[in-house]
């Protein structure tokens, strides 16, 4: 008689089994999403650094076309004061309508910087990619919300001042040194700035 079981209870899990199933899926899960947590601050890492070299390249070729940098910024006294990839830089770069006007900074339209589209995080803050607007100009942003900083060597002696976050080194021996204050938004926490230099 035992062996007559009918068909619904033989492809049914019992308690235990569904309990280790549910066991096993909880464990995976539990080492799978560090994991992953990992993996994408590893890409969001490597997509800033890509594009704080690109941005970098940008202002060697505005410098190459116009032997200035991009910036309003003179003298020595300036020299230490990051530039951040918003308005003030992009438009520039990006050869808006106000910057290729007579009293702009790329009157020959030389547009040095192109990038992917930035998406929204909310806030008016956006990641990723170049925010662009009507007039042509735009905004850079990194993977974490933030503009990139840019500190140029504007007293042409090939160093710029190092940054606060940089330990016991006054200046850098660069022309152009672009970096991301990282995940926390803080420059004054060098763990996860993501530098050019």
């Amino acid at each position: 008689m035992n062996s007559l079981r009918s068909p619904a209870r033989k492809n049914a899990l019992t308690l235990i089994e569904l309990i280790v199933v549910i066991t096993v899926i909880g464990i995976l899960a539990t080492i799978a999403i560090p994991a992953t947590k990992s993996i994408l601050d590893r890409a969001h890492r490597t997509s800033a650094r890509n594009d704080a070299h690109h941005l970098k390249s940008a202002i060697a070729s505005y410098y190459a076309e116009y032997r200035h940098f991009p910036t309003r910024q003179t003298g020595p006294e300036s020299a230490a004061a990051p530039i951040q990839s918003d308005h003030t830089l992009m438009d520039i770069l990006l050869a808006s309508d106000r910057e290729t006007g007579p009293d702009g900074l790329n009157q020959r339209r030389h547009v040095t910087f192109s990038g992917g589209r930035a998406r929204p995080m909310g806030n008016g803050k956006f990641r990723s990619g170049v925010r662009l607007d009507e007039n042509g100009g735009g905004t850079l942003w990194d993977p974490w919300g933030n503009h990139y900083r840019v500190i140029v060597d504007l007293n042409a002696d090939s160093r710029v001042p190092a940054p606060e976050f940089v330990e016991d080194v006054p200046f850098l021996p660069q022309d152009i040194i672009v970096w991301s204050p990282g995940k926390d938004g803080d420059d004054a926490t060098a763990m996860d700035n993501v530098t050019t230099w």
